[in-house]
């Protein structure tokens, strides 16, 4: 998908319909705030933008708004000084996009952030494992074995529900 060159901001808009559901639950996944992921979805959009407006010549790609987005939330993350713990959450699960099963979103939450990451990138995002690696900077066996391990974790934790 590239942006064109026009000083409008339609060009925009395909870009947030096409990826803003899909940003926001992977903000989620990282951070297990919904607020948090909204905000830094706009915030990323707002420097698709910004980009875009001082570089018109270049293509924008959908690995450049994921990786910003990552980026944005773990600073966001860091900033806050803490995680939020999954009873601590202010807004109940319903209102997040539904990517999985109640039940089997709520033990993939258990999973620890780099977990969480792995797993959503490979099977929400439908994303190979070579993406997945040049996205986190590891290698595709790293990311195949964080993979293989997250799922026995997440089998162990089914089987215990």
């Amino acid at each position: 998908m590239q942006a064109n060159n026009h000083d409008s901001s339609d060009w925009l808009e395909p870009w947030v319909n096409r990826f803003s559901d899909s940003l926001v639950s992977y903000a989620y996944v990282l951070a297990q705030d919904y607020h948090l992921a909204q905000d830094v979805t706009q915030e990323t959009f707002i420097r698709l933008y910004t980009f875009h407006q001082r570089h018109p010549e270049r293509d924008i790609v959908p690995g450049w708004l994921y990786t910003t987005l990552r980026r944005q939330t773990l600073t966001a993350v860091k900033r806050r000084g803490n995680w939020v713990e999954l009873d601590d959450r202010q807004t109940p699960l319903p209102d997040i996009p539904v990517w999985l099963p109640s039940l089997f979103r709520d033990i993939v939450l258990k999973l620890s952030l780099a977990d969480r990451e792995c797993v959503w990138l490979f099977y929400y995002s439908d994303w190979t494992t070579d993406q997945i690696a040049r996205h986190l900077g590891q290698s595709p066996g790293a990311v195949r074995g964080r993979l293989m391990r997250a799922r026995q974790r997440l089998r162990a934790m089914w089987e215990a529900d």
